[in-house]
C-alpha cells in the first residue's frame, strides 16, 4: 500500500517557481525587495504543507446505501459521512462509480453528502474505492488517499411486468376453483392416497377402506395435479442486443406464474438451474406472508440479474440434463426463451423436448431485433411448440394475448 504523500497543486508550482527565481535574483543583484518576496512566498508553501499534513490524519469516510438491490432505471440512495476530525482545507470524495451507475464522480465532502445513483443496466455493480482529496486552504497543496469502504455493490434487478388476471386467465395460467386453467382434472401420477383425519377435513372424503385397515380414521388427499409445476428454458448460449429483454421476459413469466400458485423451475442453455420460485403465500394480509413472499422474489430476481450470456454452452448428450430429469415428467408448461439469430433456427440445438417432458402447454418466446419493436406478434408452430417473434419493445402480455388467440 502506497503512502500518500502531498504534491503541489499547478498554483503551488507557480508560486514554487516564483521564489526560486525571485531569491536568485534577489542573490545576484542584492536587491532586498526581491529576496523578501521570495521568503514571503516560501513561508506560504510552508504553511500551506503544514496544513495538508496536520489536517490529513484521522480522516475517513462511511459508506452506506439504502438499498442494495433496485430495478434496472429506477434510482439508489447513497450516503457518505466524514469520520475523524474536520480537515485544516477543502476536502472533496472521488468516487470511482462503473458506467452502470453513472461513472466516476468528484464532489466537495463537508460534512456528509447525500445522493442517488441511476441504475442503468442489470448485474452486480462493484462501488469501487473511495479517494479522498485534501487540499490546503489556498489551494497550494493536495494530498490523495484511498479509504478502505468495503466491498459495497449494486445489483440492478431486471423488469419484470404485471399481468393482469383477465390476460392470465386467457393464456390458462391463472387459478380457476382451485386449480390452474391449464391443468387436466384429476391427480398427478400417483392418483389419491390416504392419510390420517384431521380436524377440519371433509366427512365426504374420508377412505373407508383405508380406515378399516387401519382402525384409525383416514381421509382422502389427492396428490397435486402436474399444472402446478412450469419449467422455462433461457437460451444464455451467446450474448446478444436482446440479453437484458430475455431476462426481463424470464422474470415476467416466472412472477406470473409463480402468483397464479405455479411452481416455477427456470434453466440454463445447459439444463442447470438457475432459480426456482415456489407459488406465492396463501395467507393473505398475512405480515408474515407478505415478507415470504418478498424475500422469494428478491431471491428469484437476484438470480436472473447474475444470469450471463456466454458462448456456446457445451453439448450435454440426451437425458444428461441435470435437472431436466427430475422435472420433465411433472412440468404441465414448459417455456423457451431466445433471440433470434442469423443463420440459426429459432431454438435449434437446445435440450427443450427432453425439459418439456409430457408438457400439455409448449411455448417458444422469440425476440427478434428484426421485428418492428411494438410490430404484432406472429405465432406459429413447429412440432408440438408455439412459438410466438416478439419485437424488442413487445410486452408479455401481448405474446400471451398472441398465444391465447391462436388457442394453444
Amino acid at each position: 500500500m502506497s503512502i500518500p504523500r502531498p504534491l503541489p497543486t499547478g498554483r503551488g508550482l507557480t508560486l514554487l517557481v516564483l521564489a526560486v527565481l525571485l531569491g536568485t535574483l534577489g542573490i545576484v543583484t542584492g536587491l532586498y525587495a526581491a529576496r523578501a518576496a521570495a521568503v514571503v512566498l516560501a513561508l506560504a508553501l510552508l504553511v500551506g504543507l503544514l496544513a495538508v499534513l496536520l489536517g490529513s490524519g484521522g480522516r475517513g469516510v462511511r459508506r452506506q446505501l439504502r438499498e442494495d438491490a433496485v430495478e434496472v432505471g429506477e434510482e439508489t440512495h447513497l450516503q457518505l459521512t466524514r469520520t475523524g476530525r474536520a480537515p485544516w482545507g477543502r476536502l472533496t470524495v472521488r468516487q470511482a462509480l462503473p458506467q452502470a451507475l453513472g461513472g466516476p464522480a468528484t464532489v466537495p465532502l463537508v460534512n456528509g453528502l447525500q445522493g442517488t445513483l441511476p441504475v442503468r443496466h442489470r448485474g452486480i455493480h462493484p462501488l469501487g474505492a473511495v479517494d479522498l482529496d485534501l487540499h490546503d486552504p489556498w489551494g497550494l497543496w493536495r494530498m490523495r488517499r484511498r479509504v478502505p469502504t468495503g466491498d459495497d455493490a449494486v445489483i440492478g434487478l431486471p423488469r419484470w411486468e404485471r399481468i393482469s388476471e383477465e390476460i392470465a386467465a386467457a393464456a390458462g395460467i391463472a387459478r380457476r376453483d382451485g386449480r390452474n386453467a391449464a391443468a387436466p382434472r384429476g391427480g398427478g401420477e400417483i392418483g389419491t392416497f390416504p392419510r390420517p383425519y384431521v380436524p377440519g377435513d371433509d366427512i365426504r372424503r374420508i377412505h373407508w377402506r383405508a380406515t378399516a385397515r387401519t382402525g384409525s380414521l383416514m381421509t382422502r388427499e389427492d396428490e397435486p395435479a402436474e399444472a402446478d409445476c412450469a419449467v422455462i428454458m433461457l437460451d444464455t448460449r451467446r450474448s446478444t442486443p436482446a440479453d437484458d429483454r430475455l431476462v426481463e421476459l424470464t422474470a415476467s413469466l416466472l412472477e406470473t406464474l409463480r402468483t397464479h400458485a405455479w411452481t416455477v423451475h427456470v434453466l440454463d442453455a445447459g439444463g442447470e438451474e438457475i432459480t426456482r420460485a415456489e407459488p406465492r403465500s396463501g395467507r393473505q394480509g398475512s405480515p408474515l406472508g407478505g415478507e415470504v413472499d418478498a424475500v422469494a422474489v428478491r431471491r428469484s430476481r437476484i438470480a436472473l440479474a447474475q444470469v450471463g450470456f456466454a458462448g456456446e454452452t457445451p453439448g450435454r448428450g440426451r437425458g444428461d440434463l441435470p435437472v431436466a430429469g427430475a422435472l420433465g415428467t411433472g412440468a404441465v408448461l414448459a417455456v423457451a426463451v431466445v433471440a433470434a439469430g442469423a443463420g440459426r433456427p429459432d431454438a435449434d440445438g437446445l435440450d427443450i423436448d427432453q425439459v418439456a417432458g409430457r408438457s400439455a402447454r409448449r411455448w417458444v418466446l422469440v425476440v427478434d431485433p428484426a421485428t418492428p419493436p411494438d410490430g404484432p406478434v406472429e405465432v406459429t408452430s413447429r412440432g408440438r411448440w408455439a412459438i410466438a417473434r416478439l419485437g424488442t419493445a413487445t410486452s408479455l402480455a401481448e405474446a400471451l394475448r398472441a398465444l391465447s388467440s391462436e388457442g394453444v
